[in-house]
């Protein structure tokens, strides 16, 4: 076939900087086109979301306006930093001056005691904006305990050692269990580390300092619910609510053949021990029942899934791909009469799977981006989708990206 052109794009949402909006609706007027606005919505209580700028600094985004976010490390064939389109769940972070633990919540008198400083420039380039702890004596232990109902919690903080070379070790569960998170020399930056997943009531949260003297500077300290790490959430005297993402888009076409392409950052879950609970969503076309999704499938594997919801449901899944970005094609054929879908993530279009029945219109003109339902967030980030008009292979779809 012919390259893509504008005109065989109905909905574009991307975090390309040259197109200079979030999202393009390039089908005629009379069908929709740009007169149509996209919703975007995170009703933060207090602004708590936050981005890493092309600068490495972290910063606070506003409520009900989406994040562009540098955090995945990403680089164009000319080495250019790329940003993604952020989109997460609600989420709570449950520890208390998360970035202060000179704070009474943190306890410093275990093993040999620990010494706390707010003295350290953090993840903001604010000077002393986070924390530096010590060890008085072997094995100094800073912790806080929390009141909480049991849950299976994530816990992930950043460290950068400062003096010495002994184990930063790190715990939810008041000591019981200690994972060595930090080992060797001083170095220039802040490395996010975690913990394996617990489910547990009342978790006591800290760390233990293996080594006298030794001392590491201490930002973002965060224990959540879940199985994988969110963004940062900076929390003083009560937890912070984090809302989640959403971004609606119109429709201005109507069921037909459809090529859907995703272009998206590596995202934590891909890679998380265990069974996620939930699915998180790429797209929606439509919503509930005569709806075409596509989502990260986490149960006992790792797939990649485009689901078309009519009479008779079919699911097509795809394991995740190792590598970043993720690249994803995905092809739906006769939607009107049956439906049939395959899916090409860099090693070619496997065969077409087959819907017993299928419908005749979308039940809503509406396109979920980020996830697919409330609940059902993508907690990663976007870097492009396309949806295209009739069926078009993965490198037309890169090579119309890439324009």
């Amino acid at each position: 076939m012919s390259a893509i052109q504008p005109s065989d794009l109905l909905v574009r949402v991307t975090a390309k900087p040259r197109y200079g909006v979030l999202t393009r609706r390039l089908a005629p007027i009379a069908r929709g086109g740009e007169q149509l606005q996209e919703t975007f919505a995170r009703a933060d209580a207090t602004p708590c979301a936050t981005l890493f700028g092309w600068d490495g600094k972290l910063y606070t985004a506003a409520a009900n306006k989406p994040r562009l976010d540098y955090s995945d490390g990403l680089v164009d064939a000319a080495g250019n930093k790329l940003s993604t389109i952020r989109f997460e769940g609600s989420r709570v972070n449950v520890v208390l001056w998360n970035r202060d633990l000179t704070n009474a919540a943190w306890v410093k008198t275990g093993g040999g005691g620990v010494t706390a400083a707010k003295d350290q420039t953090g993840l903001d380039g604010i000077a002393s904006s986070c924390s530096r702890i010590t060890a008085n004596g072997a094995n100094g232990t800073c912790l806080q305990a929390i009141t909480l109902g049991s849950s299976a919690r994530f816990q992930s903080v950043y460290l950068k050692r400062l003096v010495g070379t002994g184990n930063i070790d790190m715990t939810m569960d008041n000591g019981a269990t200690w994972t060595t998170v930090l080992t060797g020399a001083a170095g220039a930056t802040f490395t996010r580390v975690t913990i394996p997943t617990q489910t547990l009531a009342n978790p006591t949260v800290g760390f233990r300092i293996v080594t006298n003297a030794d001392s590491v500077a201490v930002d973002f300290v965060q224990n959540e619910g879940g199985v994988f790490q969110s963004s940062p959430i900076a929390v003083t005297t009560v937890a912070v609510t984090r809302a989640a993402d959403s971004l609606t888009v119109p429709m201005p076409f109507g069921v037909q053949d459809l090529t859907m392409y995703v272009s998206m950052a590596r995202p934590a879950h891909a890679d998380a021990a265990g069974t996620i609970g939930s699915n998180p969503g790429i797209f929606a076309l439509g919503t509930a029942a005569n709806q075409v999704r596509g989502h990260a499938n986490l149960g006992a594997s790792r797939n990649l899934s485009l689901y078309i919801d009519s009479v008779t449901d079919c699911e097509l899944d795809t394991a995740i791909p190792a590598g970043n970005p993720l690249t994803i094609c995905w092809q739906l054929q006769n939607l009107t009469t049956g439906g049939k879908s395959r899916c090409d993530t860099g090693s070619g279009f496997g065969a077409f799977s087959s819907l017993a029945s299928g419908f005749a219109a979308f039940n809503a003109q509406t396109m979920l981006v980020g996830s697919y339902a409330a609940g059902q967030e993508l907690f990663g980030g976007l870097i492009d989708l396309m949806v295209v008009g009739g069926l078009r292979t993965l490198a037309e779809c890169l090579a119309a990206s890439n324009a």
